[in-house]
């Protein structure tokens, strides 16, 4: 602890790898501590202070390779855009700056009031990233098509997030099971927000269709007493190629 309130760089090796086959190559180094500064709001005194912080850990790395000689090395960044999102390449040289991320900083309010925007300029200084993939424009709206991992699994993203309270927020919607972030198209994307579909009203209640986690339903206030005959309903009403479109 001195020699975090000293402003030092310690070195220590973690003890739950004391008796493994990694405890002569895993070294962790604590950089010096660091002044909150994700309360403040976008502004001068907030990036004065994050850049001097961003620069604290900075330097940390640049003495770590330094004291340990390293040549040849992957610099990796794993969900934390705040500190060293990547390094910059005109004062490092690693093989490759990677930014990884499987959940989704914009959901989260404390995360997302500065993150997003951290992120973003990560994985676009990053030769590898891992998370999000752009497919292009929604040509109806204009917005932003993309898709990520979510913290329930693959997702697309229609729009972009923002870190303003009066902000549109973007639309969400799941992957088929036989869709892949890696290859899916911006049309077939575009599909997949077709859903939520408004049927009708049955008992004087509206009834509509989509796709879950666990395939397609329909949804009614008294669905545990109404389920079969909501579906029932539902496909009779339902146009027969957005059925076949969306396999419900």
């Amino acid at each position: 602890m001195s020699d975090l309130i000293m402003h030092r760089l310690r070195y220590e090796h973690p003890p739950q790898l004391e008796n493994t086959l990694y405890k002569d190559n895993f070294l962790a180094a604590l950089p010096p501590m660091v002044p909150p500064v994700n309360f403040l709001g976008k502004g001068e005194i907030y990036n004065l202070v994050r850049t001097r912080n961003n620069r604290i850990v900075l330097n940390t790395i640049k003495k770590v390779i330094k004291d340990n000689n390293i040549k040849d090395y992957i610099f990796m960044n794993c969900y934390n855009p705040f500190y060293a999102g990547f390094l910059p390449k005109n004062e490092f040289n690693p093989l490759l700056n990677i930014y990884q991320c499987i959940d989704d900083i914009s959901q989260n309010a404390y995360t997302a009031k500065h993150g997003f925007d951290l992120e973003r300029n990560a994985i676009q200084n990053s030769e590898r990233s891992k998370g999000e993939r752009i497919l292009g424009t929604d040509p109806k709206t204009g917005k932003e098509v993309s898709v990520k991992i979510g913290r329930y699994g693959p997702l697309a993203q229609l729009g972009e997030a923002t870190t303003e309270e009066e902000g549109e927020k973007p639309q969400f919607a799941s992957l088929r099971p036989n869709q892949s972030i890696n290859s899916i198209t911006l049309e077939e994307a575009l599909e997949l927000f077709k859903l939520p579909r408004t049927l009708g009203i049955f008992e004087e209640e509206e009834v509509s269709v989509n796709i879950g986690r666990f395939g397609p339903y329909a949804a009614h206030s008294k669905k545990l007493m109404l389920r079969f005959l909501l579906l029932l309903f539902a496909f009779s009403i339902a146009n027969s190629k957005d059925i076949a479109a969306h396999n419900l």
